[in-house]
C-alpha cells in the first residue's frame, strides 16, 4: 500500500541477468527436484519501463510516473 502522493520503488533487471549461473543452478536442481523448477518467471514480464507501466495500468492504477 502507498498513501496518496506516496512513492513506491521497484527495481527490475533485464532478461537473463543472472546467466549463465541461473541456468546452471536450475539444471542442477532439476536433476533432484524437478518439481521445484518453473519454466516461466513472472519477473520477466517487467523488464522494461513500458512493461512496468502496463502492469500498473492493467491493475487499474493510472496516475503513475515511471523513471
Amino acid at each position: 500500500m502507498v498513501r496518496p502522493g506516496g512513492q513506491l520503488a521497484i527495481t527490475t533487471w533485464g532478461p537473463r541477468m543472472f546467466e549463465p549461473g541461473s541456468g546452471a543452478w536450475w539444471a542442477a536442481v532439476s536433476k533432484f527436484r524437478s518439481d521445484l523448477v518453473s519454466t516461466a518467471s513472472p519477473w520477466e514480464r517487467i523488464t522494461t519501463p513500458s512493461a512496468v507501466q502496463k502492469l500498473f495500468t492493467d491493475s487499474g492504477i493510472e496516475d503513475v510516473e515511471i523513471t
